[in-house]
């Protein structure tokens, strides 16, 4: 989930979602706003859908995420 949110939404957009539900919320809406801000803050990263290419900055934790396997088949029926 965290690759494709990095993949498909671009950090600004992220970090913009988070401050549009905080003020929407008020910020005492939740105790984990700390840690949600963590995962969507930006890493660096960046794809470009048109070109195919992407920019992996030097620190990404690939080797942490490819730790975990996808069903391929499984993410085929979810999204269809």
């Amino acid at each position: 989930m965290l690759l494709l949110m990095d993949r498909l939404i671009p950090a600004i957009a992220r970090e913009r979602l988070v401050v549009c539900y905080i003020r929407y919320k008020g910020n005492n809406s939740s105790d984990f706003v700390n840690e949600v801000c963590k995962l969507v803050r930006g890493t660096g990263y960046s794809y470009n859908p048109k070109t195919k290419e992407e920019k992996i900055p030097k620190n990404y934790p690939t080797d942490y995420f490819s730790r975990f396997s996808v069903d391929r088949v499984l993410t085929e029926h979810l999204i269809n």
